[in-house]
């Protein structure tokens, strides 16, 4: 039945994350005009990039722990019966919840590559993308910055 839960839940959630390659754009985004500036990577290190709006809202329960409580509930209410079956219920739900909340966060966080370039001005700007493509410490690369302040960092 655990297996059952937890494949719901990773059903549900399978596409909550969102994709931040720079690659990837909005259909927003697509026609805009863009400034592109050269530069060249001087740092690079990899970070994890939530898959909520704010890092304040990675504690906060959403749609996994509500659907871990109820599946968990579901399954807990068979075990027992009578006063047995409403603990059971009870307990289930709770660490349905749990579960359902660390699912969505598994599910949703992903890894990133926070690049560090020097423009060929001489300013510095840091930006936070997917790890696709693969960009190298000493690499010439462009800066693009949308105009909805999306910026995405590829190779000249």
């Amino acid at each position: 039945m655990r297996f059952f839960n937890f494949l719901l839940i990773s059903l549900l959630l399978s596409g909550c994350a969102p994709r931040i390659g720079s690659r990837d754009y909005a259909l927003s985004g697509v026609g805009e005009t863009c400034t592109t500036l050269p530069g060249k990577i001087i740092a690079k290190r990899t970070v994890n990039v939530s898959g909520s709006s704010t890092t304040e809202d990675d504690n906060k329960p959403g749609v996994g722990a509500l659907v871990g409580a109820l599946a968990g509930g579901l399954g807990g209410s068979a075990i027992g019966q009578g006063t047995g079956s409403l603990f059971a219920a009870a307990g289930g739900a709770l660490a349905g919840g749990a579960i359902g909340h660390y699912a969505a966060r598994a599910l949703t966080d992903q890894d990133g590559v926070e690049y560090q370039i020097q423009l060929d001005t001489g300013a510095f700007l840091t930006v936070v993308q997917g790890p696709s493509p693969a960009l190298c410490v000493g690499q010439k690369v462009f800066v693009v910055q949308s105009q909805k302040d999306r910026s995405r960092v590829i190779p000249r």
